[in-house]
């Protein structure tokens, strides 16, 4: 099985056409050997690289793309315009363990998060946060990067490490799906509770909860127990930290900066911001930049007859 990278490059309506014209614009869908194009009013969409290992994650910046293969341990570079493969990340002493998810606050700056593994309670993982340094020349085509800095959990309540976001102000956030917390890594690589369940009690926008069964396109969706992960995937913009779990929720930045290790819901100013009740929707690696023309999203589906679909809406 073969997996594909989607690129999306969302345009401002305004860019285009007033809002209600733009409503009425046909949308383009093309199909070729191998390639599929789609256009609308507001985003262009097309296949952009073909990968033979499953991906969990990826960012990029103006000349070059990261995606993660957390199965293949390793961490793929690719050309921003034809998706060709130019290098690696090289892997950590010891080598990388789960590779899953990356940012790239500016160019120049890869931030890792390696889970440690799966989750299982008989063994436990240690999760660990790699700080990278990156040079690219677009003439020469070398890529040169190397490890800055290494923050480890080791020893703190972490049962999955499930994503991790750099905010505005150079914090860290680490988002833990299984206990529901999440955890502040500061500018000078101390580590400390945002906000985390007191007593073993969860807090219900953070923590797990019960999925009940369900169909997706006539597939019967199980996941054993009916565990559902609690916080998953994280993103910030204007102070606010966004998270998915079983809706999206967003905090601010001073919250998790200050918060204490105990922090009930109303104490930390949860805001959900999507729909009501348990929507079964991952948010994994959630683009929350309004205004910004041109933005772009990564999508991965397997090549495979029951997944070439791909579907565009309007911010």
């Amino acid at each position: 099985m073969r997996f594909r990278a989607l690129l999306v490059s969302t345009f401002a309506a305004t860019t285009v056409s007033t809002p209600a014209l733009a409503q009425h614009l046909p949308q383009l869908d093309v199909v070729l050997p191998g390639h599929r194009l789609v256009v609308s009013s507001s985003a262009v969409a097309f296949e952009y690289a073909d990968r033979s290992h499953l991906i969990s994650a990826a960012a990029g910046e103006n000349n070059l793309v990261f995606v993660t293969e957390p199965l293949n341990k390793q961490i793929a570079v690719l050309d921003r315009f034809t998706g060709a493969e130019v290098g690696q990340v090289p892997a950590p002493p010891g080598g990388f363990l789960l590779p899953f998810s990356i940012r790239v606050p500016r160019p120049g700056r890869l931030v890792v998060l390696d889970p440690g593994g799966f989750p299982n309670p008989a063994v436990p993982s240690i999760a660990r946060v790699y700080d990278y340094d990156y040079q690219w020349n677009p003439f020469t085509h070398v890529f040169a990067v190397t490890l800055a800095r290494t923050v480890s959990f080791a020893g703190l309540p972490l049962v999955f490490a499930e994503d991790v976001e750099v905010t505005s102000s150079g914090l860290y956030v680490v988002a833990e799906s299984v206990i529901g917390a999440l955890w502040v890594i500061r500018t000078d690589g101390s580590i400390s509770p945002g906000v985390f369940p007191s007593g073993g009690v969860s807090i219900p926008a953070l923590g797990p909860c019960t999925l009940p069964p369900v169909t997706i396109g006539g597939i019967r969706y199980v996941i054993k127990g009916n565990f559902a992960p609690g916080v998953l995937s994280l993103t910030s913009h204007n102070g606010q930290l966004f998270f998915s779990s079983t809706c999206t929720y967003r905090i601010a930045h001073r919250s998790i900066a200050h918060a204490r290790p105990a922090c009930p819901r109303h104490h930390c100013g949860f805001t959900g911001t999507r729909g009501r009740g348990r929507d079964v929707r991952g948010n994994h690696g959630q683009p929350i930049r309004p205004g910004r023309p041109m933005d772009l999203c990564m999508r991965f589906i397997p090549s495979s007859p029951h997944s070439n679909s791909l579907a565009i809406r309007r911010p």
